[in-house]
């Protein structure tokens, strides 16, 4: 299927919704604008859960939705460094080295997938699943009140994903994308 008409399915459409609104995100943390971003921040991550749930209820999965929707988490995980810049500094540069070793990983996954699967790679273990639960709930909850614990769960299931993904493509001259974990056969 071409990338036009891969786009004009209502998955790759919702996922399209979470990167459309990346932008949006930074800027409105950018104006401390809270609750705007808040709203959005809540639609994004929520386009998540529904493109998923829309490609398996159509039957309509396809590798180009896996990789758009990996790509489209990344982008969205990868915004909310500038989005704790704005919103919530202090805890940005309290996790600074951790944010830092998480960047490194990511960019050795790219290269693994890269090099190793031509970029056509998109794994969605349930380390990954997880760590989105922890990112929402996480930036709610420092954002409404503070607290970060959330946060410190999202990083650590973040560095527990990579590492599982890493060792998966590293191990397997082949790639099944419907793998959810290591551990699972």
């Amino acid at each position: 299927m071409r990338l036009f008409e891969e786009l004009k399915l209502l998955p790759n459409q919702i996922t399209l919704i979470r990167i459309v609104l990346i932008p949006f995100l930074v800027y409105f943390a950018y104006r401390e604008e809270l609750v705007l971003f808040l709203v959005l921040y809540i639609i994004a991550s929520l386009s998540d859960l529904f493109d998923g749930l829309a490609a398996r209820k159509m039957g309509i999965s396809s590798e180009f939705g896996s990789i758009f929707d990996a790509s489209a988490d990344m982008l969205l995980v990868f915004t909310m460094i500038p989005v704790l810049y704005f919103l919530a500094p202090a805890i940005l540069s309290k996790y600074l080295m951790v944010i830092g070793v998480i960047i490194a990983m990511a960019l050795v996954r790219i290269l693994i997938v890269a090099i190793k699967f031509k970029g056509k790679a998109a794994l969605h273990l349930y380390t990954g699943k997880a760590s989105m639960v922890a990112l929402f709930f996480g930036m709610l909850l420092l954002l409404l009140t503070g607290i970060d614990y959330l946060i410190v769960c999202f990083l650590v299931l973040v560095i527990l994903d990579l590492i599982e993904e890493i060792a998966i493509m590293l191990t397997r001259a082949t790639l099944d994308l419907d793998t959810k974990s290591i551990f699972l056969k």
